[in-house]
């Protein structure tokens, strides 16, 4: 008796989200990634429960290869764009075409770019191709002196308002964290025609091998502590800028998910968990945030969703500068330093 009635109460249990105008059955989104893209992985997936697939991305120095190659002189390629793409660009549209034959869920391209240009008619080749939305990974690094930063940020809304003009289906806009007023930008990047906003994209970073003196290139994994740049942002962007937002980074576990939603996150983007554990650990994720759910007697994940934002916080002031004062207030009194004076070991580090 006692397992038919939590059994009910999980069946009751509403973890029903709107992402991008998706009727999502809950909000643990397999992001962009290689699991996003092998038929047999995406099939995993959808057996595992995902909402929605976000494909891996295509990236704008994979389109400009593929018209380098069919134009000829009319394309340059920058010295640093590899000659090979990583995928190429029709073979990516006939992917997109074969999964969503399959897939009874809302399937988003994903695009990776940085500057503007003829590549952004791939987005409707994407949507004909069968993409129920478009994500558009902005992945910017900006090494050039004569550039401000805001020459980049018109730069990128010149890219977002172009592409919102073009497609005709939601437009997510993903984004990394170094900005220097998000807020803002995120504001104009909703009025430049996204429907939901990303955060934040990683920037991934080479190594130095110094016995040869080369460059290495391996991909981290992303560690819990990344998430709490996102909360945070989420905290705050979900008072000031009326986007749905989906958190990616740092998503470990339904804990971690439910911090999110109190955050004012509709949807977290889980990529290095499922590498790591495999598609099926996608159901574990779900199964420990009904089970959350059920311990605390909440119905609906609206029930909490911005519950701890920076409007209904019980302190907001932790998400701004009086975190950081908080912050070394607590680690006075916790820190010690072997061999010091008292007086100096109660002055933490800043």
């Amino acid at each position: 008796m006692c397992d038919f009635l939590s059994s009910c109460k999980l069946e009751a249990m509403n973890l029903k989200t709107n992402y991008m105008g998706f009727q999502l059955d809950h909000p643990v989104i397999p992001g962009a990634s290689p699991l996003c893209y092998e038929i047999d992985l995406v099939q995993g997936l959808l057996d595992a429960g995902a909402p929605m697939i976000v494909l891996r991305s295509l990236f704008e120095e994979d389109i400009r290869i593929n018209n380098f190659r069919n134009n000829g002189t009319n394309y340059k390629l920058p010295p640093h764009i590899a000659s090979e793409p990583i995928i190429e660009p029709n073979d990516y549209l006939k992917r997109l075409t074969e999964i969503k034959q399959f897939a009874h869920v809302p399937i988003v391209a994903s695009i990776n770019g940085s500057t503007p240009g003829g590549w952004v008619k791939y987005a409707t080749q994407a949507i004909d191709a069968g993409a129920d939305a478009i994500e558009l990974n902005i992945y910017r690094i900006a090494s050039e002196t004569d550039l401000t930063s805001e020459d980049i940020e018109a730069e990128d809304i010149q890219i977002i308002s172009e592409l919102s003009k073009r497609i005709t289906v939601p437009l997510a806009v993903k984004i990394s964290s170094n900005y220097s007023a998000i807020s803002n930008y995120a504001e104009a990047i909703r009025e430049a025609g996204a429907q939901s906003l990303v955060i934040f994209n990683r920037f991934l970073q080479p190594n130095i091998d110094i016995e040869h003196r080369t460059l290495t290139y391996c991909l981290q994994p992303s560690t819990p502590d990344e998430l709490m740049l996102r909360l945070r942002w989420a905290a705050i962007l979900s008072t000031h800028v009326p986007l749905p937002l989906a958190i990616t980074g740092g998503i470990k576990t339904g804990e971690d998910v439910i911090k999110a939603v109190m955050s004012g996150a509709t949807v977290c983007q889980v990529v290095t968990p499922l590498l790591e554990q495999g598609p099926t650990f996608l159901t574990q994720i779900v199964n420990q945030i009904q089970q959350w759910c059920e311990s605390h007697e909440i119905d609906s994940l609206d029930e909490i969703r911005g519950c701890m934002n920076l409007k209904h916080a019980s302190d907001p002031r932790a998400y701004e500068r009086g975190n950081y004062l908080q912050m070394l207030k607590n680690a006075a009194s916790q820190i010690t330093y072997s061999g010091l004076p008292s007086k100096i070991s109660s002055q933490p580090s800043q």
